[in-house]
């Protein structure tokens, strides 16, 4: 399945960038929400990727995934019978709006 629908990306485990490696991965569609986080309102796009489980053998939630230069953290994951692991990602992003002069503004 990697072979036909897999796309390279990178891995970074326990967020060390000195243990980067290119794995593939299937990627699933991107589902966006806002959210308020205390310090301001974020949008955060969530996505599921499955990943060989001997490339991500003990996935972690300090690990990050690297897809067209920006970086996810893991939310959960769990095995899948086919010796595939699913990973639950997300990447949060500032929510900010332009006000009629051009200048950006934090909403929240």
């Amino acid at each position: 399945m990697l072979d036909f629908d897999g796309v390279s990306i990178t891995y970074t485990p326990l967020g060390n960038s000195a243990n980067d490696a290119t794995i593939t991965a299937i990627l699933h569609e991107t589902t966006e929400a806002i959210e308020d986080r205390g310090e301001g309102r974020y949008k955060v796009r969530r996505r599921v990727i499955e990943v060989s489980g001997a490339d991500v053998s003990a996935p972690d939630i300090t690990d990050y995934f690297t897809i067209d230069s920006e970086k996810w953290g893991v939310v959960s994951f769990g095995d899948n019978d086919w010796g595939m692991v699913t990973i639950a990602i997300a990447r949060p992003e500032m929510e900010s709006n332009r006000d009629p002069a051009g200048t950006q503004r934090r909403l929240g």
